[in-house]
């Protein structure tokens, strides 16, 4: 039956037929006046081709819709196919869609559980493609696009990849990606890495992390360089693991202002504790060494003096330490207290500066 969309359901047909090769082409024909052909509800095991006899000099969907699927699907010399998969279809296993100057492909709502291939198979050197949307889909194993041009825009709209990056490293596109569409697990992703690690994630990470960076998405760019200096610092361990995780642990990687700002509180306070205690051991009258040690503390917390001067610091050290100079080991206590405190500062600073997206 036709409907408002000039689309015919030859669902029944196609699970009739014992060829799904000869089925499409010998639709051409039959059914010249439709432009959408519909698929829905069927459990494909084998291996789907389209093939190219269906579309001559006509622009047509083939749309499935609520399919499960499990093996590989190839479309080949399909100028003017649009395949669309959408309501709910299922990718149990690896599938490869192939491709050969297709005019579009389009997935929403679809669950692919592990790794989905989009490979362009022409051999004249033509593009391959126009739009691809990947919408309101989940990605349990990434997806990658193999060597190829395409011309068209990748859409990624509110899909979701779970335990790996999508790689676009292969790919050459004429439009700059829109990378800040889609869900990335990052915690998922961080553990599947943990639990067998590999060179591909950082350099997954790396690449998605410079195409934001052209397209000038700082917020995602911060994302994937988390995520390629977590991985990166597990495979190379050593010093580079250990800044990494006091960046981590600061900042969260420049995307956390709360972190470092906390950080600076903290050693604060530490400071005034260890300065009250010092002069409440000198038995100073309350009222005489509080106002000396919050001045000390928060000349000691600050990056750079609080246009303080020596005399005035040597006054209220004079109060609490009953001595122009502090004892040395307060010295030693306070150079490791003031060392991280700076380290906290420049993180503060640069989560600011990202926040504002400042260059």
């Amino acid at each position: 039956m036709m409907n408002e969309t000039n689309q015919i359901d030859l669902t029944e047909n196609f699970m009739k037929s014992d060829s799904w090769d000869d089925f499409f082409g010998e639709i051409k024909d039959q059914y010249i006046g439709y432009n959408e052909i519909l698929i829905k509800g069927v459990k494909l095991g084998d291996p789907l081709r389209i093939n190219g006899k269906l579309l001559t000099g006509k622009q047509i969907n083939v749309r499935f819709s609520d399919c499960h699927f499990k093996s590989t699907v190839n479309s080949t010399e399909n100028k003017t196919l649009n395949l669309i998969f959408d309501n709910g279809c299922t990718f149990k296993d690896e599938v490869a869609i192939l491709t050969r100057n297709q005019a579009g492909i389009s997935i929403q709502d679809c669950e692919f559980f592990k790794k989905l291939s989009i490979h362009s198979l022409s051999s004249t050197g033509d593009r391959n493609l126009n739009d691809i949307l990947l919408k309101d889909s989940k990605f349990h194993a990434g997806i990658i696009f193999g060597d190829g041009e395409y011309d068209g825009f990748i859409i990624l709209e509110n899909s979701k990849f779970y335990q790996k990056l999508p790689d676009f490293r292969y790919s050459r596109f004429s439009r700059n990606l829109n990378l800040n569409s889609f869900y990335c697990d990052e915690k998922t992703i961080i553990n599947k890495f943990l639990e067998s690690p590999d060179y591909d994630t950082p350099e997954l990470a790396r690449d998605l992390k410079l195409r934001c960076a052209q397209s000038n998405d700082h917020d995602r760019e911060l994302d994937f360089f988390a995520i390629e200096s977590r991985t990166r610092a597990v495979l190379k361990k050593g010093y580079y693991k250990f800044v990494s995780d006091l960046y981590s642990l600061f900042s969260d990687y420049g995307r956390s202002i709360s972190k470092p700002l906390i950080g600076i509180l903290i050693i604060f306070g530490l400071l005034l504790v260890i300065n009250c205690g010092t002069a409440l051991s000198t038995k100073q009258p309350k009222g005489k060494y509080v106002g000396h040690a919050f001045f000390v503390s928060v000349n000691d917390s600050l990056p750079f003096p609080l246009a303080f001067n020596k005399d005035s610091i040597k006054a209220s050290n004079q109060v609490i330490f009953e001595n122009e100079y502090p004892p040395m080991s307060y010295q030693y206590v306070r150079l490791f207290l003031v060392s991280i405190n700076l380290v906290l500062w420049f993180c503060f600073l640069l989560s600011i500066r990202n926040f504002l997206k400042l260059k």
